[in-house]
């Protein structure tokens, strides 16, 4: 039975032209390019001219070789690629004949003939004025499939004593400080040179590799040596697993893993039972869990970078972490220690050291009482802080003063009032207690008992007494703030936020600044060419001395201002005879005293035969406050001439 194979035009045409001429030599395969040959050696159990993935999609350098040419001169044509029996890529053209020294004449196989798997057909046809002569093919493989078709291979094999008990120290110590970690040979696709990579760990990035073996054969195990010093550090459930990849670069998954469990270290033991330093007193109350509750774990015997500590307040463990050797110090949380309950309830705390998948629990604990419940409205934060956010701020009134939180010169010597929204949930019993900058306002004037009685719309009275505002002093932001306790259950308390007080009762004072130098003979306020003097840098001018006793000066920018006046009231200034200028003072130049100059020239040249005065402004407690000297005479010419110098 004949069949008829159906073939492309193309295929046609080329096959007529062979019949129409055929060559008198065999025209020889093309070659890849020596230096740029991608082929890897042949092995006798894979296909021949295996082309290495990385070439994948890739165009190649193609060398056509020296052919027979019997056409007479001068006759145009053509080279052509045959990939699989079809022309592709960019033509070579001649006229004929071709130089031997043209030879190896350099073609480009696309990159789109690379790109399918699969065993292909590479030659090459010489057209001679529209006769075609076709060479012989160079064979080319293409492997796009990993080892064990690309499948995850089976789980590694290990010694039956490890598989029972995992890696110990004893075993170690039996078998050379090693196990061999075998790589079952079943897998599908075995070649030679089959690279098999063994991994310990989780994942490629960070696992440790163990060993690599490259076969040269199908037949010999795979084995590697899984050493002590890989294990160290790596306690615990611990991870195998491997690669499988081809000599032509096909990489496959990764395999099944194999879980090991590894214990080289001694058990700890020795361990001590749990301190937690708030609770010393037999009670952790709400101050002391707001504060934080630690936990701290003592050092013990057989320890291991490896280990964690987990603690346990009533039976939850909270987050493992690192344990050092020197011990550790875990913080519990609010809600660890509420656990759903304020209180009162007998509490206890536990801990265990965990070694990979191993744990080790100590076994006495610490008890302690916990009462968490407090006065007023439940805290709707969590955690609870220090301020609690449903208290209303209090209100402070000074005796003279109209405005709310403000106390003035006018308000001095008299005790001011503040009051506070009565807050809810309030009972029988509650005590509120007031503070000023933090002290306690003293009973009866700071503390309020509730009655129980109080309508909604309550306002708790409080006075502050002249004596401690007089005492806290003058401030920008002074803080007014209360708590609420009811002692008659516990000594938990409920903290209000604070409320800034502008304060100045008293009249700030600083240092006064002095000239220096006075003339002798007529007084202590008479200043003459006589007074000047040079500073550092040859300037002639007055200097001005501050004197200490101020550290509030100290390392804050005073704005100084001399002005010239035409009478010795210091009334009328004189036009252009104001000079600005700064000063920084040190701590030990504000509590010693210093000085600074004003040049000569221009300013007391314009003074003249006039007054003078100078003034700095300093900040003290958030208030601006003036250093002024007093207004002075200046007798800075004579008889029309100006101060000489030498």
């Amino acid at each position: 039975m004949n069949i008829q194979v159906k073939l492309t035009a193309e295929e046609a045409r080329a096959n007529s032209k062979k019949l129409r001429r055929t060559p008198n030599k065999a025209v020889p395969a093309p070659v890849l390019d020596k230096d740029l040959n991608p082929l890897l050696e042949d092995t006798p159990d894979d296909s021949p001219n295996q082309l290495h993935s990385k070439y994948h999609g890739q165009s190649l350098a193609i060398n056509i070789p020296e052919f027979d040419q019997d056409s007479a001169p001068g006759v145009r044509g053509f080279v052509y690629l045959r990939w699989n029996g079809v022309r592709t890529g960019t033509r070579y053209p001649f006229t004929s004949p071709i130089a031997a020294g043209d030879f190896p004449l350099p073609m480009t196989l696309p990159d789109t003939a690379t790109v399918n798997a699969g065993t292909h057909q590479l030659s090459f046809e010489v057209n001679t004025g529209g006769n075609p002569t076709f060479s012989e093919s160079l064979s080319i493989s293409i492997d796009r499939t990993p080892p064990n078709g690309g499948n995850a291979g089976a789980l590694i094999e290990l010694p039956a004593e490890v598989e029972l008990s995992g890696i110990t120290a004893e075993y170690l110590a039996a078998n050379g400080d090693k196990v061999v970690v075998t790589v079952p040979l079943g897998y599908g696709d075995a070649r030679i040179g089959d690279e098999i990579i063994v991994y310990l760990g989780d994942t490629i990035p960070t696992a440790l590799k163990v060993g690599t073996v490259v076969r040269a054969d199908v037949t010999t195990p795979i084995t590697v040596e899984l050493t002590k010093a890989m294990l160290e550090g790596r306690e615990g459930d611990q991870t195998l697993f491997y690669t499988l990849a081809d000599r032509k670069g096909n990489v496959g998954r990764q395999s099944a893993f194999k879980n090991v469990n590894i214990t080289l270290a001694p058990a700890p033991a020795g361990l001590q039972p749990p301190k937690v330093p708030v609770g010393a007193d037999g009670l952790i109350d709400q101050a002391d869990a707001i504060q934080g509750v630690v936990v701290e774990i003592d050092p013990y015997t057989n320890w291991s970078a490896s280990d964690q500590v987990v603690v346990a307040f009533d039976g939850v463990d909270q987050p493992a972490q690192a344990m050092p050797q020197a011990g550790a110090v875990v913080a519990l949380p609010y809600s660890a220690v509420l656990n759903g309950n304020p209180g009162l309830k007998d509490s206890r705390v536990t801990y265990k050291i965990v070694r990979g998948n191993r744990e080790f629990p100590e076994t006495v604990g610490f008890d302690v009482k916990v009462d968490l419940r407090t006065p007023g409205p439940v805290d709707p934060t969590d955690p609870p802080g220090v301020v609690h956010p449903l208290l209303a701020l209090p209100v402070v009134k000074g005796a003279v003063s109209p405005n709310p939180d403000e106390l003035t010169e006018a308000d001095a010597g008299q005790p001011a009032t503040a009051s506070v929204d009565l807050y809810g949930l309030s009972k029988a019993g509650d005590i509120v207690q007031l503070y000023w900058n933090g002290k306690p306002v003293p009973a009866p004037d700071g503390e309020y008992r509730v009655v129980g009685t109080e309508p909604p719309t309550f306002k708790i009275p409080f006075t502050i007494p002249w004596e401690l505002i007089d005492t806290e002093g003058n401030s920008d932001a002074l803080p007014v703030h209360y708590t609420v306790a009811h002692p008659a259950t516990n000594g938990n308390i409920i903290t209000s936020g604070a409320k800034p007080v502008r304060v100045r009762v008293s009249q700030i004072t600083v240092p006064k600044p002095e000239f220096l130098n006075p003339d002798e003979d007529f007084g202590s306020d008479w200043f003459n060419c006589g007074s000047l003097r040079q500073n550092q840098a040859g300037v002639w001018g007055m200097f001005i001395q501050v004197p200490g006793g101020e550290p509030k000066l100290a390392n804050q920018e005073l704005a100084f201002t001399y002005q010239g006046w035409a009478d010795a009231a210091g009334t009328t200034p004189v036009p252009g005879n104001e000079y600005k200028f700064t000063f920084t003072p040190t701590i030990e130049e504000a509590n010693n005293g210093f000085v600074v100059h004003v040049p000569y020239d221009p300013w007391f040249l314009t003074t003249d035969l006039r007054y003078g005065s100078i003034v700095y402004e300093a900040e003290i407690n958030g208030f601006p406050v003036l250093g002024k000297s007093i207004v002075v005479t200046f007798w800075m010419s004579s008889a029309g001439q100006t101060c000489k110098f030498a």
